[in-house]
């Protein structure tokens, strides 16, 4: 104790020495914080969501292709709203275009058919105003595979230079939102594998 008294007068007596011996305090502080900053950055579990994301987002949208689903397609662009809302089932879909008038349709085999009481009327495509390829779930996936999602509150983002794309994936529900500068596609699917079934046009 009496040695420890008389280090402590000696510092006091030597500013040049009190000085030291605070920078030697402050330098073991701070190495002892970096040491426990380390340890724990070491033990805490390493989050590889980035990495697997991409392989699981590509997955999914192959998975829901296969899937039975209602769906709701809006397409705005800078003059129009398009509206597309019906079902698939089994790779066959029925529903609504919604523009400035409304068409009952169906698309089978490739084929689309405009719904007029029980007439079904061969029409060029029901998709002629709208980019397929982004309302194409198999052409969305060939599209994002070799790219790296960003997590954001689990969603799948992916930024383009011309468009930025978000993908979200539930069990019963998807969303895919797909931004361009002057164009969005907001598809909306819901009911995944609870949907009625739709009778074929064509024969097997």
């Amino acid at each position: 104790m009496e040695k420890i008294k008389k280090f402590f007068k000696y510092l006091n007596d030597n500013p040049r020495m009190k000085a030291l011996f605070k920078l030697g305090i402050w330098v073991l502080f701070f190495a002892i914080v970096f040491v426990v900053v380390s340890i724990l950055g070491a033990l805490m579990p390493k989050n590889n969501n980035k990495s697997n994301t991409k392989i699981d987002c590509v997955k999914k949208l192959i998975e829901l292709k296969e899937c039975n689903y209602e769906y709701e397609y809006t397409i705005t662009k800078p003059d129009s709203k398009i509206i597309y809302k019906g079902s698939n089932y089994q790779g066959i879909e029925q529903g609504y275009k919604e523009t400035d008038k409304i068409i009952k349709y169906q698309v089978e085999d490739n084929m689309s058919y405009q719904i007029i009481g029980d007439y079904f009327e061969p029409i060029e495509s029901i998709y002629d105003d709208v980019d397929v390829s982004l309302i194409s779930l198999s052409s969305i996936a060939e599209l994002i595979k070799a790219y790296n999602a960003t997590i954001v509150d689990n969603s799948c983002v992916y930024n383009f230079l011309d468009k930025a794309i978000t993908i979200t994936i539930n069990k019963d529900s998807a969303i895919i939102n797909i931004n361009m500068e002057q164009d969005k596609y907001l598809l909306n699917y819901t009911n995944i594998n609870h949907t009625n079934e739709i009778k074929r046009i064509t024969s097997e």
